[in-house]
This record gives C-alpha cells, sequence and structure tokens, in this order.
C-alpha cells in the first residue's frame, strides 16, 4: 500500500481549508494470489504466454516466460516423479520447494526441464509438508505443458 498526502491551502479571509489525504492502494498480479493444489495421478495442463517476473535458475536455463504455481502435500515420505505427458510451444521448467519458505522468487530446486514428453524423480519429500511445485516457461510466446505427479506406493 502506497500512501500520499496531499495537502491544499486555500486562504480565504473568512476562512481556511486545509488538509484531504488519499489513501491509494496499488494492487499488482501476483503468482501466489489463488494457487491450485495438485493430487497424486492427476493431470494438469500448465498453459502460459507472456512474460513472467520470476527466473529461478536452479535448472541452468533462464525462464523469462509467465509462472504457474501449484501446492502439493504428499501423503508418503519417498522420492516424486513429475510426469511431462504433452507439450508445446517450447520448454519448460519445473521447480519445487517448501512452502514454508515463502512464495517468492528464491529458493526453488531444479526438477528438469522439457519440451516434451518425459518424467523426472524428485525429493524426497516429506509427508504432511506443503510444497510449491512451480513451472516456468522458458519462452515468452504461448506454452502448454500436461503433466502429473506420481506418489510412491502408500
Amino acid at each position: 500500500m502506497s500512501k500520499f498526502l496531499l495537502q491544499f491551502n486555500f486562504w480565504n479571509p473568512w476562512f481556511l481549508v486545509s488538509i484531504l489525504q488519499l489513501t491509494m492502494f496499488h494492487f499488482t498480479w501476483s503468482q501466489c494470489a489463488s494457487i491450485p493444489t495438485l493430487t497424486c495421478g492427476e493431470a494438469v495442463t500448465a498453459s502460459t504466454t507472456g512474460t513472467g517476473v520470476w527466473s529461478p535458475g536452479s535448472c541452468g536455463f533462464t525462464t523469462p516466460g509467465h509462472e504457474r504455481i501449484y501446492t502439493f502435500t504428499p501423503n508418503v515420505t519417498g522420492m516424486h516423479t513429475l510426469v511431462i505427458t504433452a507439450a508445446s510451444g517450447g520448454f519448460g521448467d519445473y521447480f519445487y520447494k517448501l512452502a514454508s519458505v515463502g512464495c517468492n522468487s528464491t529458493g526453488w530446486i531444479c526438477i528438469g526441464d522439457a519440451t516434451g514428453p518425459e518424467s523426472n524423480s524428485f525429493g524426497p519429500l516429506t509427508a504432511g509438508m506443503t510444497y510449491y511445485i512451480l513451472f516456468d516457461s522458458e519462452v515468452t510466446a504461448a506454452a502448454s505443458q500436461t503433466f502429473r505427479l506420481d506418489c510412491p506406493p502408500d
């Protein structure tokens, strides 16, 4: 929130009009405003277009494209697998981190980068802990990838 104070002083022999305070709110789009939840085995399509604001870089590439963030809370501790079943429009990078670290541009761990169907193991993740999963496109043109998380057996 930005706060501005505007003061108008009008001199009038009969009275003085003094202070007007105006509060302005500055809203920006946030990747963290509404985060969908992932569940084991359920396919999700991440579609992006345009320029994003984060580029974690831990996969070794810049990711100037728009971001898509998801939450995931595993039921079982162990290695998990991100399975990409379809892709178009260019490379996309996948990352994860504990949600308790905060929804921001730092601390992302690379899962992998992909431009087509593939599988990437990551973790180990701890049961009951919430994680962020980030899809960040390497392109600013339209890109889309369908993926799911495969979880270890109970």
